[in-house]
């Protein structure tokens, strides 16, 4: 569970699902969005395979957001729930809507930039 104040925010917004390294493991989690104590969003169960679910929740008089993800209601087994691209979005700038990722998609790795000094220790300047 995570839990933020609101103050000065407009929006959360995110991307959820079942996290692809888990394919042939029964997976199944379900992404649940508070605010201020009141449940105001669900997924529904999410298991492996499935596509990821775009959530967009006003945050406009919330005082307190809260994230949490439970285990479907059949354990903890293999449940790696990813939130992605998650973020709380500014009041005082408008956003452009967001894309859909097509299934398939190239997957990302992200760079890994070492510092100077940790780069000299390792070897690699």
């Amino acid at each position: 569970m995570w839990s933020v104040s609101c103050a000065g925010w407009n929006a959360f917004e995110a991307w959820v699902g079942v996290d692809d390294e888990m394919a042939g493991h029964p997976a199944s989690v379900e992404f649940v969005v508070c605010t201020d104590g009141k449940e105001r969003w669900r997924s529904g169960v999410m298991r492996v395979g499935d596509a990821p679910r775009y959530l967009r929740m006003p945050l406009v008089g919330a005082r307190r957001l809260t994230l949490r993800v439970t285990d479907a209601g059949d354990g903890i087994d293999s449940d790696h729930a990813d939130w992605c691209a998650a973020r709380l979005v500014d009041r005082t700038r408008p956003e452009p809507a967001p894309q859909p990722v097509p299934l398939g998609a190239a997957r990302l790795e992200p760079d890994i930039v070492l510092p100077r000094w940790a780069a000299l220790a390792a070897g690699h300047m």
